[in-house]
């Protein structure tokens, strides 16, 4: 199928569907050579401005949490295997980070403000850097053996505690820079969909999950 052409000055586009046949046989039988110069409105047409880019919104699913997270005057979430911070006094700025191999879940910034901690369908937690444009990875591990629900940071921004569907265990408490276990969470039956931190010393940790229990785990990390 060819679609009309139309002439804009020297110029000539389709209608719906590019021929590039069609135009070029037009271009060539109505437009002289002398008129393809760099004053030709083609050059003026190329020429653009940038102008800001608004990321997507947060994925949702039917009967799962959208996990939203804030810190100070920024909002992150995740959608598909990115993840996305944005500016809540300017909605135009943002950042997005796409380190993930599998679907990312749920993502946390640190109360420092300097890392975030991001988890996916997999079970791995990627810790990156949040300041620089680089978005140098600090630390990946593989906490549980199924789908993160949800992690949280302790108030020192050493500590992170992830949850979700595993097979030998629903919970991971670990260090944020070498990985090495602080504590079991333990006390669940079935796949644990939140967790929540004390930030002040000493530090307590509260899960809850489909068992319909909610536990409160004292000295969860050294």
């Amino acid at each position: 199928m060819t679609a009309p052409c139309y002439q804009i000055g020297d110029i000539y586009r389709a209608a719906t569907i590019w021929s590039p046949q069609a135009c070029s046989a037009a271009v060539t039988s109505s437009t002289s050579a002398q008129h393809l110069n760099t004053s030709s409105p083609l050059l003026t047409l190329m020429s653009f401005k940038k102008g800001p880019l608004y990321p997507c919104n947060p994925a949702t699913t039917r009967g799962e949490p959208t996990k939203l997270s804030s810190s100070k005057d920024k909002i992150v979430y995740t959608n598909g295997r990115s993840v996305i911070i944005r500016d809540l006094k300017d909605a135009a700025v943002a950042t997005a980070y796409a380190g993930h191999v599998h679907p990312a879940t749920v993502a946390r910034i640190a109360p420092s403000g300097y890392y975030c901690a991001s988890a996916d369908t997999s079970g791995t937690v990627r810790i990156w850097d949040t300041l620089g444009e680089d978005q140098t990875l600090k630390g990946e591990y593989k906490v549980i053996s199924g789908r993160v629900k949800d992690l949280e940071w302790d108030g020192e921004s050493k500590r992170i505690i992830a949850v979700g569907d595993g097979r030998d265990k629903f919970g991971h408490a670990f260090m944020m820079d070498t990985g090495s276990s602080t504590g079991d969470i333990i006390g669940h039956s079935k796949t644990i969909n939140a967790v929540a931190i004390r930030h002040q010393r000493p530090f307590r940790a509260a899960t809850a999950a489909d068992d319909g229990s909610i536990v409160f785990h004292q000295g969860a990390y050294r």
